[in-house]
């Protein structure tokens, strides 16, 4: 599966073995691992390679979506559609590049590239982001995106040692829709 926008520098596709270094490399920083709670440190290939045939086995299964974020044809990050609730019609985002691409947009046009996705493929009503409340850059993203702060969760998640207290950002398919064009630059 590929996901693509014209005039977007990333694209989002499916994991493959060949992934499995990439992967690595990146999230193997500990900046990186400090932001993503789901990233343990240090980040060794044998992680990379067990998350890559869960991602393939959860999309075979259509349970879940866990893409690459592509950039001139090597992996930059990841970004995913988990905890999907086709009752409820929603999704948990989540996202993250590697540290020699911030600050670049790419993982804005990655979060654009599933959110049109997600409202207009797989008909969800909502889809909504846990960020840990330091993650700054995450914070500005959805908020540029349109995603409303629903709240705080205090020492929600375990992570390197810590409680940390984190947030949760959603967006509705009504505000997706109230966007003249969601994937022109906002």
């Amino acid at each position: 599966m590929k996901i693509s926008a014209k005039d977007f520098r990333i694209h989002l596709n499916t994991l493959n073995r060949e992934n499995a270094l990439s992967i690595q490399q990146n999230a193997n920083d500990y900046e990186v691992a400090q932001m993503t709670p789901s990233i343990p440190h240090p980040y060794e290939l044998k992680h990379a390679v067990s998350f890559i045939e869960f991602a393939m086995q959860k999309y075979l299964l259509g349970e879940e979506f866990h893409l690459g974020i592509i950039l001139d044809n090597e992996l930059i990050g990841l970004c995913g559609l988990a905890s999907i609730d086709s009752a409820n019609k929603k999704a948990e985002l989540g996202y993250w590049i590697g540290k020699n691409y911030w600050g670049n947009g790419y993982g804005k046009e990655a979060v654009r590239l599933m959110a049109h996705f997600c409202f207009s493929e797989l008909k969800l009503n909502k889809i909504y982001a846990k960020v840990l409340t330091n993650n700054e850059r995450s914070i500005k993203l959805l908020g540029k995106l349109g995603f409303c702060n629903e709240g705080k969760s205090r020492e929600d998640i375990y992570h390197m040692g810590s409680f940390l207290d984190d947030y949760t950002f959603s967006l509705l398919k009504i505000d997706y829709k109230d966007r003249e064009n969601f994937l022109v630059e906002q």
